[in-house]
């Protein structure tokens, strides 16, 4: 009896023991598994966990899927590791894309830690590559700082040096003549008359960016260069047989041109000519001329030979002349000259309604300034009289809201003031650029100053 009873305890116990392993093994997440259906029941073993040591959360209405045999669970990752990648981007990966430190990336080449569609060691002058930055793809570069030495590509000019990132030059063309606008033109200083002859007869005509003013006289020849000198001009130097006849169909007579012998002694027995003004190697003598090559003879274009030249005695006031001015035409006489890189500036302090200034320039062979770029519009406002405004080549007065170039162009670069372009009436076509850097929009009426620009 004693063992009957022990041996029902021992069963009692072994179930106990058998139903607490059942409930802490399927909290810690371990299963009790048969070797074989066949096989002796006390033959069960414990297995690997599962979903990494602790059951998966349940989730309405989803059911995990289960580990494929054999497969290993994924290697653990640190937090400093999420979200990062030690591959570059594959190629065709958008610019911008993040970078794993100094890798190449398939679009170009990597900036700190960013795509970019080029590398960026070639800056513009006046910016560093040593402070570029990769911004959607594009290479930005920092403005070098104000004071760096730099070339502007114009020969009248010194000192340059860069400024907010565009490299300026400082002329010194002045040549102390109260009638003449000095500029620093296409790589030399050239000067633009701003004061008429003192014979109100002369007329003045335009060729090829040449002015000139035909004057008939009579004076001798040393008059006739003093009064081209006092206006800002020169004798006109003829350089090839086109502008000899253009002269000639501008109504050009008798008049004197600046060839003059290069001896000025009477008793000298001969003597060559020289361009007093300028300098060529064309000549256009007429046969009946005996007397050419003597001293103290000056040319002139003759009536009776049909423009062809003939000399007299220089102070023989008998001849009319040409003054020559030997630059771009400026639009008006209150506009200054400026050239940056391939383009020239005319900054004209004249109040011109915005239609009347795109005419001036038209008929300058310029057109309304259109900044295309940051550097550009920089550049433009060291043109500008403190509080002045000016005239720029934008406008929506082909279709309303939608404002574009002069010339019909996209806008490449705006500077917007507060409110504007200003959307309150219709009639406020025309963009100007103030002194403060920004632009507004006024009607046809309004007057202003105005800057041209010109191709070349």
């Amino acid at each position: 009896m004693l063992v009957t009873a022990w041996s029902r305890i021992h069963k009692a116990l072994a179930f106990a023991a058998l139903a607490l392993c059942l409930t802490a093994c399927g909290r810690l997440g371990y299963e009790l598994h048969d070797l074989d259906a066949g096989s002796e029941r006390n033959a069960s073993r414990i297995l690997l966990p599962r979903a990494g040591g602790r059951p998966a959360p349940k989730t309405a209405g989803v059911q995990a899927a289960p580990m494929d045999a054999g497969r290993q669970p994924p290697a653990a990752t640190s937090p400093a590791d999420a979200g990062t990648s030690t591959q570059s981007p594959p190629p065709g990966a958008a610019n911008a894309a993040a970078c794993s430190g100094d890798d190449s990336c398939a679009s170009g080449a990597c900036v700190a830690g960013i795509c970019c569609a080029e590398r960026c060691d070639k800056p513009p002058q006046c910016y560093l590559a040593t402070e570029a930055s990769c911004e959607t793809g594009v290479c930005h570069y920092r403005a070098a700082p104000s004071g760096e030495a730099c070339d502007d590509a114009n020969g009248c000019t010194t000192g340059d040096r860069c400024e907010q990132g565009v490299c300026i030059g400082h002329s010194d063309c002045d040549d102390t003549n109260a009638c003449t606008q000095d500029f620093c033109g296409p790589n030399r200083c050239a000067h633009t008359s701003s004061c008429e002859p003192s014979d109100q007869t002369c007329s003045y005509a335009e060729r090829s960016g040449h002015g000139y003013w035909l004057c008939p006289g009579p004076v001798d020849f040393d008059a006739a260069h003093k009064e081209c000198k006092r206006i800002g001009a020169k004798l006109v130097t003829i350089n090839d047989e086109r502008e000899q006849q253009a002269l000639w169909l501008l109504g050009m007579r008798d008049s004197w041109i600046g060839y003059r012998a290069t001896s000025k002694d009477p008793d000298a027995a001969d003597a060559g000519f020289e361009w007093v003004d300028g300098k060529s190697d064309f000549e256009a003598w007429a046969d009946s001329d005996l007397d050419a090559g003597t001293a103290d003879r000056c040319a002139f274009q003759a009536a009776s030979e049909q423009g062809a030249w003939q000399s007299r005695a220089c102070n023989e006031a008998f001849s009319g002349f040409a003054c020559e001015i030997d630059q771009y035409a400026l639009p008006e006489t209150t506009c200054r000259y400026q050239r940056r890189g391939s383009h020239g500036y005319f900054s004209c302090e004249s109040e011109r309604t915005w239609i009347e200034a795109q005419q001036r320039c038209a008929d300058s062979g310029a057109y309304l300034v259109e900044p295309d770029t940051a550097e550009e519009h920089a550049f433009l406002l060291r043109l500008l009289k403190a509080g002045a405004r000016y005239a720029i080549g934008v406008t929506d007065a082909r279709h309303e809201g939608q404002f574009a170039t002069t010339r019909g162009g996209r806008v490449g670069f705006s500077a917007w003031d507060n409110a504007e372009p200003s959307a309150a009436s219709a009639e406020l076509d025309y963009a100007l650029l103030q002194a403060s850097g920004t632009w507004q929009t006024v009607g046809s009426s309004q007057r202003a100053y105005y800057i041209c620009e010109q191709d070349r």
